[in-house]
């Protein structure tokens, strides 16, 4: 697309929303000429189904893709979003460089439309959550290139292991999700037969924080245990509550408390403070020594899987027996 063309498409972007839309067909057959084989299939997104070039060429990544492809290794990714962290590869820092390397499109809520026009992508893809999403004009995108979006509103996070699987095929990179899964999976299972000593029939519990005097408990399928869960650690079930420090005696019941630290195994400012508390240091599994801290627990890839799992394994070996 020329430069004449793109200030043109612009200009109607901004003054003539309605237009647009209208015009959005022609823009579609263009973008599948500059992909490799002019060819187009239909995937779901969670705005409903969508049109996309069979072989795409530009892809601009939003929040939760941009993190799957590169640690796939993608070559076909132009843009990423602003402000990751080298955590978000785990140990894959070739990822994190290309990462850096990539012009960045703006938030995971406010994208840079001009920023994502100029790259000329005949595909924006992401793994946004719905209430980021919301506030995303869509139509300003999709005036741009074809828009998949794979997450919905759910609190559980596992299900990244579907969307990161889903944006490997939109990316013609299936094979390498596959043989990336089987890794965590056998790593998993690795460290489950290992410990299993340690795992099997103990009752574990995951609590983090986001705001100073409160916690979360952490329920199975969410953001700190679900790595985990893949190495036979069980959780409770149900879904997790912001609480106050009063609430840690909940605690007391579990033989093992496991936290999440970043990479260099420090804590943000509200897990230490709940660290420190005096109701934290006083339930028995605390006192026993029997706490986990396990790093990236957060980001969604298997690169980032496998280096929680080693995270993991460090603090099994150093757990106290029951």
């Amino acid at each position: 697309m020329k430069k004449s063309r793109r200030l043109r498409l612009w200009s109607l972007l901004a003054a003539l929303p309605l237009l647009f839309v209208v015009l959005l067909t022609g823009c579609s057959d263009d973008s599948d000429k500059d992909s490799a084989s002019g060819e187009t299939r239909t995937v779901e997104s969670v705005d409903g189904p969508v049109e996309i070039p069979t072989d795409p060429q530009r892809i601009v990544a939003l929040r939760g893709s941009a993190e799957a492809l590169l640690s796939l290794g993608s070559d076909k990714v132009v843009g990423v979003p602003d402000l990751y962290t080298a955590d978000y590869f785990g140990n894959d820092t070739a990822a994190w460089e290309k990462y850096q390397s990539l012009p960045k499109v703006g938030t995971i809520a406010q994208p840079d439309y001009e920023a994502i026009l100029a790259l000329e992508p005949d595909l924006i893809v992401g793994n946004v959550l719905e209430k980021h999403w919301e506030a995303i004009d869509k139509e300003k995108l999709k005036a741009i290139a074809p828009v998949v979006n794979l997450e919905g509103g759910s609190l559980l996070v596992t299900d990244w292991y579907e969307t990161f699987d889903e944006a490997a095929d939109i990316a013609g990179m299936k094979t390498e999700a596959e043989e990336q899964k089987q890794q965590f999976h056998a790593r998993a299972d690795e460290i489950h037969q290992k410990y299993a000593d340690k795992i099997d029939g103990t009752k574990f519990v995951a609590v983090a924080s986001w705001s100073p005097g409160t916690f979360w408990d952490q329920n199975a399928g969410t953001y700190v245990p679900h790595k985990l869960e893949a190495a036979g650690l069980t959780f409770p079930t149900g879904e997790g509550q912001e609480r106050s420090y009063e609430q840690l005696g909940m605690l007391a019941d579990y033989d093992v408390i496991v936290y999440p630290t970043r990479a260099d195994g420090t804590t943000t400012p509200e897990v230490q403070a709940m660290l420190d508390s005096e109701l934290f240091k006083s339930l028995p599994a605390v006192q026993a020594g029997r706490v986990l801290a396990v790093a990236y627990t957060d980001p969604f890839t298997y690169a980032s899987g496998m280096a929680s799992l080693d995270s993991l394994e460090a603090q099994l070996e150093k757990l106290p027996q029951k």
